[in-house]
C-alpha cells in the first residue's frame, strides 16, 4: 500500500491570527493551505520548521489548534525562528512527534534537527551525535529511506540563500551517498519549489505556507502562491511528487 506524505513547511506563525509577517497574515494562509492538504488525506504530516516566527509559546498554541482537528499525525523539525526548547514543552500533543526515526508502510523517514546554536544568518549545522544516529539507522534498515531536515544540504543556486544552508553539509551528504536505500531528502527553509538529484536521490525544496522566494527573472505568477508538497511513497521503493499551490491565501485575514 502506498503512503502519502504532506509536507507543510515555514509557516512562520505569530501569538495573534492578525500578526502580519512581511504583509502577510500567516495564521490566515495557514489555514487555507491545511484545508487543501486535509482534501488529500495525507497518512502524515512532516513539519519542516521555522514554524513560528518568534519561537513564541503562543504562536505554537496556534499551530496545535490549527493542526490538531484534521487528526492526522505529525513530525515537527524545529528552523533557525524556532525556540527548539518551547517546541518541546508545548508540541505535546499525541498526534506530534519531534525529530525521530518512524517506520510508515515499507518506508522510513528519519528526520533530523539542524538547529543548534544560532549561527548568525539562519544557517543551520548538523552535530556530530547526529550525524552518527543517521549513520546507524541507515546501516540497521533497509527500508527505502526518506530523510527530512528544514536547511539545504545541497546548493540552491540564490546566492544570499546558499550562505543559510546547512554548514557541514558535505559531512551529511558523504554519510548519505553510500546507501542506496535513500530515495528522497525533504527540506523547507528556501521558501519555494527545488528539485536536485545527486546520486539517485532525489533532494526537493517546499514552498511557504506564507511568503515566497521568487527569482527575479520569474514570470509565472502561481510561484508567488503559497502551497505544500504532497509525497506519494509506493511500496516498491519508487515515489511521486507534486506541488499544492493555494490561490486564496494570502486573501484572507
Amino acid at each position: 500500500m502506498s503512503i502519502t506524505i504532506a509536507q507543510v513547511t515555514d509557516t512562520h506563525l505569530l501569538d495573534s491570527p492578525e500578526d502580519e509577517m512581511r504583509g502577510v497574515k500567516t495564521w490566515y494562509s495557514l489555514q487555507a493551505v491545511l484545508e487543501d492538504v486535509a482534501n488529500v488525506k495525507p497518512d502524515h504530516l512532516l513539519l519542516t520548521g521555522d514554524l513560528a516566527h518568534h519561537g513564541t509559546a503562543k504562536a505554537y498554541q496556534n499551530l496545535l489548534d490549527l493542526i490538531t482537528p484534521f487528526n492526522i499525525s505529525a513530525t515537527w523539525l524545529p528552523g533557525n525562528h524556532d525556540c527548539p526548547e518551547t517546541m518541546k514543552h508545548h508540541l505535546t500533543h499525541s498526534l506530534f512527534s519531534p525529530p525521530h526515526s518512524l517506520a510508515l508502510g515499507n518506508w522510513q523517514i528519519l528526520s533530523l534537527s539542524t538547529i543548534t546554536v544560532p549561527e548568525g544568518y539562519g544557517e543551520g549545522r548538523l552535530p556530530e551525535e547526529s550525524l552518527a544516529w543517521l549513520r546507524s539507522e541507515l546501516e540497521t534498515t533497509h527500508r527505502p529511506t526518506v530523510i527530512a531536515l528544514h536547511q539545504h544540504p545541497v546548493r540552491i543556486g540564490i546566492d544570499w540563500l546558499d550562505q543559510m544552508g546547512v554548514v557541514n553539509d558535505q559531512a551529511l551528504l558523504a554519510i548519505i551517498d553510500p546507501f542506496p536505500q535513500v530515495k528522497v531528502v525533504l527540506f523547507g527553509h528556501i521558501h519555494h519549489a527545488f528539485h536536485h538529484q545527486r546520486n539517485g536521490v532525489d533532494y526537493y525544496g517546499c514552498p511557504s505556507t506564507c511568503t515566497q522566494v521568487v527569482r527575479d527573472d520569474t514570470t509565472d505568477p502561481t510561484l508567488h502562491q503559497p502551497g505544500f508538497r504532497l509525497l506519494h511513497l509506493n511500496p516498491n521503493g519508487d515515489h511521486e511528487t507534486v506541488i499544492h499551490r493555494v490561490a486564496n491565501a494570502l486573501s484572507r485575514g
